[in-house]
């Protein structure tokens, strides 16, 4: 469904092959880290839950995004936890 609905047209409109990793939760937070440490992240963007998002374990391993949701902060057309620290929710249309 995510293939269909969001890499697909993202390919079809940059150019740019979406690569998917098929793991568990604990296998892609497990690989998150290991990058993370490593210095090497190779990942673009990392599917998690809105629970799972706020998580301690999922701040250890990704990006703080308070400075980046400010621009959208008094958007109107989004809903208030549309970006949060831990990501941006994504929505179907």
């Amino acid at each position: 469904a995510l293939k269909a609905a969001w890499f697909d047209p993202f390919t079809k409109e940059t150019g740019i092959q979406v690569v998917t990793v098929v793991a568990t939760n604990a296998e892609m937070r497990a690989k998150a880290s290991a990058m993370v440490k490593a210095g090497n992240v190779t990942w673009d963007l990392y599917l998690d839950g809105e629970i799972q998002a706020a998580s301690e374990a999922h701040r250890q391993v990704t990006e703080d995004l308070s400075g980046f949701c400010q621009q959208f902060a008094n958007r109107k057309d989004l809903s208030p936890n549309a970006c949060a620290p831990g990501g941006a929710l994504l929505q179907s249309t």
